[in-house]
């Protein structure tokens, strides 16, 4: 397949070649790259096409002796969860094992399809939240290290097969450059300066949580939200998801303990949530489908058992109708506020995982917010944790 306009294409390569060998730093070049794979997304692109979105992350990670991936990290401006030590992951515990047995890169078209079809990927899900739509990863081989490369866009379906090729024609390029710049051999950090694998470290995980809280509104013109930060207690996430148009989806989860089994549980739930959130609107079935991943994943041993889920509750707000789609497992999360009065929605005491039907509520808010109370604080009192007012503006 040629390219629309392969002049161009040439003229960009050679400038990526120039920077290149200007490059004293990583972050200079990676910079550099960026740029490049920009103009020859354009310049792959027909003419006649629109602009449809860009790159705007480069991510490079090499691959420990002991199988960990562990991210490089080379920016100075603000951090990103990609290039922060906590982000380390076992080879195993990812998708990334096919790259090196093959020898060759994939892409992801659609990233919050991948999502619902992996389900508790912690990748993927810190991806999307942070603007990831779309999604090239490629391994790489430099002397005695190896580890991989990735490219990310902000729109569904970026990369096509024209680019797709180009980059892994990069990769060779990018490989001189990490010896040329040598920055592997200081790569392998020992003792306490060791990165810890995201996995078994507590405080890795909690910052991972923390990123996958409510900080965004998905309805701005028709919900206004009073967010309130967590108290000290069991870990905990509450989202506020995006279902379709008019309908958002709330989750909040409380696990026991406070150890990295906790945490994991803890991001494993949500990542099942948002996957089976792409098959059912009605949050009783949904938590239904959740707690029969989470009963097999104990069976099998995939998740140790060493911690138990407090609290799941799940609510599904129509936007047009005022209407709330509730389900809450455990104690009583979700209240009402009506009329200056704040009641307690109905609640099923039995345990998550009991493997038990669940029936889900119907209240309509009105004029009313619903109040989400976490911890040992209740709603009552005012210590709920997030309240949400519909507006029924257009």
């Amino acid at each position: 397949m040629h390219p629309p306009d392969p002049d161009r294409l040439a003229a960009s390569r050679r400038r990526l070649s120039q920077a290149g060998a200007r490059a004293a730093t990583l972050e200079d070049y990676a910079q550099a790259l960026l740029i490049h794979v920009n103009e020859a997304a354009a310049a792959l692109r027909h003419p006649a096409d629109p602009p449809r979105g860009s790159v705007f992350r480069v991510g490079l990670a090499y691959l420990g002796e002991d199988g960990l991936v562990i991210p490089v990290p080379f920016r100075h401006r603000a951090p990103s969860l990609f290039l922060d030590q906590f982000h380390v992951l076992p080879l195993h515990a990812t998708s990334l094992g096919s790259l090196v047995e093959r020898g060759r890169g994939d892409r992801i078209d659609d990233m919050e399809a991948h999502l619902a079809s992996r389900g508790i990927s912690l990748s993927s899900q810190v991806a999307l939240r942070e603007g990831i739509r779309s999604n090239v990863r490629l391994p790489w081989r430099s002397l005695d290290r190896h580890g991989f490369l990735w490219f990310s866009a902000d729109t569904p379906r970026f990369f096509d097969d024209a680019l797709f090729a180009h980059l892994e024609g990069l990769v060779p390029e990018v490989e001189l450059h990490l010896r040329l710049l040598d920055v592997l051999s200081p790569l392998l950090p020992t003792g306490p300066a060791r990165p810890a694998s995201l996995e078994g470290s507590v405080e890795g995980l909690g910052r991972l949580g923390r990123l996958l809280e409510v900080e965004e509104n998905p309805f701005p013109g028709r919900l206004a939200l009073d967010w309130n930060p967590p108290a000290a207690g069991p870990p905990g996430l509450v989202n506020l998801w995006r279902l379709g148009e008019g309908l958002a989806l709330l989750a909040s989860l409380e696990c026991t303990g406070s150890g990295a089994a906790a945490h994991r549980l803890l991001l494993a739930l949500r990542g099942w949530i948002l996957q089976q959130a792409v098959r059912w609107r009605n949050p009783s079935r949904l938590c239904e489908e959740v707690e029969a991943l989470l009963a097999t994943a104990w069976r099998d041993g995939a998740l140790p058992r060493e911690s138990s889920i407090r609290a799941v509750a799940l609510a599904v707000l129509h936007l047009d109708s005022g209407q709330t789609d509730h389900v809450v497992v455990g104690g009583p999360r979700l209240w009402i506020e009506q009329d200056g009065e704040t009641r307690p929605l109905a609640y099923d005491p039995s345990p998550a995982g009991a493997r038990t039907p669940r029936q889900a509520g119907v209240v309509n808010l009105g004029g009313g917010r619903l109040l989400l109370a976490q911890g040992d604080r209740s709603a009552e009192a005012g210590g709920h944790r997030l309240a949400i007012r519909l507006s029924f503006a257009p």
